[in-house]
Order: C-alpha cells, then structure tokens, then sequence
C-alpha cells in the first residue's frame, strides 16, 4: 500500500519552533506461516531538527475497543494538531470550516510520535472472518502490536531509544500485555523473545482491575459502589445548580467518606446500628444526589446504570457513560454508541477533523475509516492465561526503573476514576513507579481544553523523566 509522507512542517511548542515529518503507512501482518492476515496503519511524528536521535525516546500510542482506532488520541492528545475543543462546553455551534489548531499540548518537542491503528480499523484491515475470529483474543492482539514496535525501530535504527505505550481503555490491557510480548515471548503465538524494554505506560481511562481471577468482567474484590462513588459524587457536583465546594473539594470529602465511613457501613451490613445505617445514607445521597431511602433500602449500593438515568430523571435527561458532563434525553437509547451523549456529539466531529487532517498529512482517502469495528469487539475472548494485573504487576518487577502513570477523568462512568485508584493501590511498587492523576474530564481525559492543558503538562513531566 501507499506511502503517504510529508516534510518541512513547523510547530511551536513550550515557546520554541520545531520542524518534523510525517509518514502514514499500512503494516501488513502476517502469520507465523507467513500467510497474511490482515493490515494495520499508522501516523508517524518525526522531529527533524535534532542532531542525533538515536536515544530521543518514541512514544506508541492506540485506543482500546476492542476494535476501536487511534483517531481519539491521534487528534484530540498526541498529533501536532488537534481537533478545536472550545466550542463543546461553552454553548456555540460545532466549527463549519476550520476544525483544527496547533496542539499545544503535543510531546513531540522531547518524544517522536506513532499512532496505530491496530488490525481491522481505521484503514486497516483483516483478510477474512477466519482471521477475525483467529486474531481477536489478548495475546495474538498484543503480540501484533509487539512485532509491529520491534520493526519499527529496527527499521529506524531505534533500538537504544527508550520506548513508552500510552493507551487509552482497552488500550491499557493491550499494553501491559504488549510490554510482556516485547520482553518476553514463550506465551504468544509466534513464541519469539524479543528483548525489548519498556521504559513507561500512560494509562488513560484504565481498564486495568485489581482482580482475582482471570475473567475480565469477573465479580471485582471492592464493592463496585465503592470503586463508582467519586465518579457519581463528581457528576452530581457538576450538574448541581448551586455549588458550595469546588470539585477537588467534593473529591476529598468523598475519600474521606469513603475511608471513614462506607466501607464500615457496607461490611457491616444490617449489623450496622440504625441509626448509623441512616446517618451513611444521608452522607452518601449529599454525595450523589440520590434518595437516602432509596440508598437505605438497597443497602447504600448502587450502580453507574442506575445513577446515570436517575440523578437527572426530572429533567427527563440521562448522563453520557463515557463522560457525564454529557447529557441527552432519555427513552429512545437504541445504539450504545450513537445514543451515547457524548459518543453521539463528538466521534462525528472528531472523523471530520480526522478526514480535514488525512488531507493535510497527503492521504488520499483509500476506503471508508472505520473508527471502531464492533465486530471484533463481539467475536473477542476476553480470557487470558495471567490477568492485565498480574501482567503490569510482572512488568513492574522486572524492572525498577519502569513507571507507569494512570490519568483519569473523574466523570467516566466507563473506567471509573476510583477503579483506577484501587488497583494502582494494590500494586507493589516502588516510590516513583507509579503516578495516579485525575482530571476534570471523562473516559477521554483530554476533551476540554482545562484538562487538556492540565494532562499534557503532567504528560510532559512523566516522559522527561525517562530522558536519559
């Protein structure tokens, strides 16, 4: 397939000028009989204007899905241009003409760039339903992805560069088990070693759980309604019409509650004393804005199903599942994606930037840009031999100076902020190895230009320290 490239291209970051160059290309994967599967595609970011890059760090990055394509991160957190993002929360119309800007935010300055879109999205393409179903499971995922990354620096002469993965929701299983792949190899299909050290993972909207089997959608080892709460505490603040505490606030009281109170309350059970049990709903509906009987009754639990279709019930509204700030009227919800209120706004604007976009990177638009193949989705296994836990925990240990930074938006209802927090917690690390951050935004962190700012500027930081 055609390679697409251009050269000459100048961006102004942290207030200096840089050049670079793009590439845009499909990677054809193949079988460990040499039988074609399928293709991926990719965006490459090379800065131009450095003496030696041999050790300037390469940043890979992908969504999740599974089945879904990089064009989230692409042009809302990485590329050198982003989709404009102003206009979402202050009431004016979505951009006619010019949807892009310069992304201020871009790491390009101190990483090169590399955004895939893994089989069968975005551009790519699998070569048959025998493929699909052959390919869609954890490790064959990964280990695509692991040989893709091993080529690209070869080909580069990248070898000594230090390697990070940021991913986004599934994204972030996809990475712990790719850092496995890139290290070790026994356990993937083509079962070949490639030593390759990772030297970070960026962890947006993480599905990473603390769990002790190795079903992804196994019962969790936290109450869901303990690992939900600052999520649903952090939408009922942002949709009060009168607020006496700012969200940092309301997120600390929440975690006081939570420390304090909750869990006592929810391991006690009916052996909490009465008038206990009506003090904890009382603290818990201030925090959500639910009904304290409701929440008695139903033993202070709930779920984000519930919560979401209930806070704003009178208003006849329902919250979006990705990113509560978003809200639309209930009763016609068909299409989990479409009749997503956030889903619904910004992935049609979000392909239109990307087509704007493709045309400035020189890509002649081949066939119809599949932003997310559900398909996969429906015929994935979601079983692997040792849980995403374990495989980050593994990659922890094996080595020290490994860091992994977790980056949440504390209005996702998808990959709840404190799901994050939790197993972040149950990690055993070292001081440093692990930063959890969250910001005021959804499952995808930097939608909003408040958050945006304030998650590339922490991007930032975190990939300077692996500058050696």
């Amino acid at each position: 397939m055609r390679e697409y490239t251009t050269t000459a291209n100048q961006l102004m970051l942290q207030g200096k000028p840089l050049t670079y160059r793009t590439r845009c290309k499909a990677y054809a994967v193949k079988d460990i009989d040499g039988r074609e599967i399928g293709d991926m595609f990719f965006y490459e970011y090379m800065r131009t204007d450095v003496v030696c890059s041999e050790k300037r760090p390469v940043l890979f990055a992908y969504n999740g899905g599974p089945g879904a394509s990089c064009f989230w991160l692409h042009i809302g957190c990485f590329a050198p241009k982003r989709v404009k993002m102003e206009w979402i929360f202050n009431g004016e119309e979505e951009p006619k003409e010019t949807l892009l800007e310069e992304n201020p935010n871009c790491p390009l300055d101190i990483c090169d760039i590399v955004l895939i879109d893994p089989l069968g999205t975005g551009y790519g393409s699998f070569a048959g339903e025998q493929e699909v179903k052959a390919f869609c499971y954890p490790e064959a995922d990964a280990g695509v992805i692991a040989d893709f990354i091993a080529d690209w620096l070869i080909e580069h002469q990248r070898t000594d560069s230090p390697v990070y993965l940021a991913a986004e929701s599934y994204g972030t299983i996809r990475s712990v088990l790719v850092a496995s792949a890139l290290t070790g190899g026994p356990l993937l299909p083509s079962a070949k070693a490639k030593g390759i050290r990772v030297s970070g993972m960026i962890m947006m909207g993480s599905s990473i759980i603390a769990e002790p089997t190795n079903s992804f959608f196994s019962e969790k080892g936290l109450p869901f309604s303990v690992q939900i709460l600052p999520t649903a505490a952090a939408a009922n603040w942002y949709h009060s019409k009168e607020k006496s505490c700012t969200l940092e606030e309301r997120m600390d009281e929440t975690q006081q509650f939570i420390e304090n109170t909750y869990l006592r309350a929810l391991y006690l059970g009916s052996r909490l004393p009465e008038e206990e049990q009506t003090a904890a709903a009382e603290q818990l509906s201030a925090l959500t804005g639910l009904s304290a009987g409701w929440l008695k009754v139903h033993g202070l639990q709930f779920d984000s199903t519930y919560f979401r279709s209930q806070r704003l019930s009178e208003q006849g509204m329902i919250m979006s599942l990705y990113d509560a700030r978003f809200v639309r009227r209930q009763g016609t919800e068909i299409d989990p994606a479409a009749d997503d209120a956030a889903l619904g706004k910004l992935a049609p604007y979000f392909l239109k930037g990307l087509r704007a976009y493709g045309k400035e990177l020189g890509i002649e638009e081949m066939k119809p840009f599949i932003y997310t193949d559900f398909h996969q989705a429906m015929n994935w296994t979601f079983r692997a031999d040792s849980t995403p836990f374990a495989h980050l925990q593994a990659a922890l240990d094996r080595d020290k100076n490994m860091r992994v930074f977790f980056a949440n938006g504390v209005y996702d209802f998808c990959s709840e902020a404190g799901q994050a927090a939790y197993a972040a917690a149950k990690l055993r690390t070292d001081e440093g190895q692990v930063l959890v951050k969250n910001y005021p935004s959804g499952h995808m962190p930097y939608i909003g230009t408040e958050s945006a700012a304030l998650l590339g500027k922490d991007l930032r930081a975190f990939l300077q320290k692996g500058i050696y």
